[in-house]
């Protein structure tokens, strides 16, 4: 018998033949206020991945996979509308609201081209939308300022950042002759007037992976840092601005620290599991670099999240979120950092010092793939692979 304290609950674990654990559902620390299904699609079961908040209504908007996107009345608990837009969703892929618009992404299918959409908030219809050229970005959008910023793939190897504007769908202007992108998304520096975008790796030798830094007003190319690499390094994680830096991470467990103005090279380091180990971490799928009090939040999707000093790169704390998992969604101001992992449960850490908190584990609830629960305020937003929509309320 092994005796563990979570956030105060004294958990009794029993070591059976299967070496399980029991897990119990942590009433003391949240409650689940709703639980909703969504209809499947036509593939598929329709997890609601990736959520955006109207803070002035109320209203939260989700996008799921295979085709979903809804929006839901939280003070009602109810679905306020659900369309189905027929596309293959995978990791790169968000939500974005802006005024009256909701923008999404829809890729590729038998009956569609991909494109840019831009949809009714209050009603799911669509008002606009501007065709990509790539069958199947695998990227986010970006928005500022009455702008959309959006990557995609314009020929062999090649991506494109466009500018549009976000009542009209209006292109404004594109930068071409960039290199393909992969599981990410533009990162706005509006203090620079700058728009981060990071390209995929190859195989081949002289294909190197680049970190660009783009005016926002004119598309140009203001600096670039490649990574000169072995290594299959793709950028498919979203960078983060922090200070006078801007941080990014690769799949081949590189880090890297550049300066907002000139690209420079702060730090970059390269992570392993152990000092043991001759393959190194990934960081990917999407995974949105974030920070908390001059740590450095990152998930590793084998199942690690990491705390990286934001000065030197050191690793301050790592925690097990005991499945593997995509992505966290950080609360600075509480300090914590949600993660609903491939299994049935989702997870609250100190972002302090990596410290789990509580646990829940969802009664007929399945595993998370892709994205990140999302909180606003005390309540805790989250979907699963079986379609189910959860509300949870943190209680302490």
């Amino acid at each position: 018998m092994k005796i563990a304290t979570i956030g105060g609950l004294v958990v009794i674990c029993f070591i059976i033949s299967s070496c399980a654990l029991i897990h119990l559902f942590d009433e003391t620390n949240v409650r689940l206020l709703w639980k909703y299904k969504f209809e499947p699609g036509i593939i598929s079961a329709v997890q609601p991945r990736y959520f955006a908040y109207d803070k002035e209504e109320e209203i939260l908007y989700t996008r799921g996979d295979d085709e979903l996107v809804a929006a839901i009345d939280l003070n009602r608990k109810e679905v306020v509308w659900d369309k189905r837009i027929r596309t293959f969703l995978n990791l790169g892929a968000d939500i974005e609201i802006c005024g009256d618009k909701v923008y999404i992404i829809r890729m590729e299918t038998e009956e569609s081209s991909s494109a840019v959409m831009a949809l009714d908030k209050w009603t799911g219809e669509v008002e606009w939308e501007y065709r990509l050229q790539g069958k199947r970005p695998e990227t986010g959008l970006a928005q500022g300022e009455g702008y959309l910023y959006v990557l995609d793939h314009v020929g062999y190897r090649e991506g494109a950042l466009i500018k549009l504007d976000k009542d009209t769908g209006e292109k404004i202007w594109e930068t071409k002759g960039l290199k393909a992108f992969i599981y990410t998304e533009p990162v706005i520096d509006e203090e620079r007037g700058l728009i981060y975008v990071t390209s995929r790796d190859y195989d081949d030798d002289d294909y190197n992976p680049t970190f660009y830094a783009i005016d926002k007003e004119t598309g140009k190319v203001v600096w670039k840092y490649e990574i000169e690499s072995k290594h299959r390094d793709d950028f498919a994680t979203v960078p983060v601005i922090y200070g006078d830096s801007v941080y990014a991470a690769t799949w081949f467990g590189l880090v890297v620290r550049l300066k907002r103005d000139t690209g420079e090279v702060v730090w970059k380091r390269r992570y392993f599991p152990d000092d043991s180990s001759v393959h190194p971490v990934n960081w990917g799928f999407g995974n949105r670099l974030q920070i908390y009090d001059d740590k450095l939040i990152l998930m590793r999707p084998a199942g690690y999240i990491y705390a990286l000093n934001t000065e030197n790169g050191d690793v301050v704390w790592k925690a097990w979120t005991r499945y593997s998992a995509d992505d966290v969604y950080l609360d600075k101001e509480s300090g914590r950092i949600y993660v609903h992992n491939w299994g049935p449960e989702i997870r609250c850490y100190s972002a302090e010092d990596g410290k789990l908190i509580w646990m829940y584990e969802y009664e007929g609830g399945e595993g998370r793939v892709g994205g990140a629960p999302y909180k606003v305020g005390k309540y805790i937003f989250d979907g699963d692979t079986g379609g189910n929509f959860y509300i949870l309320e943190e209680l302490r």
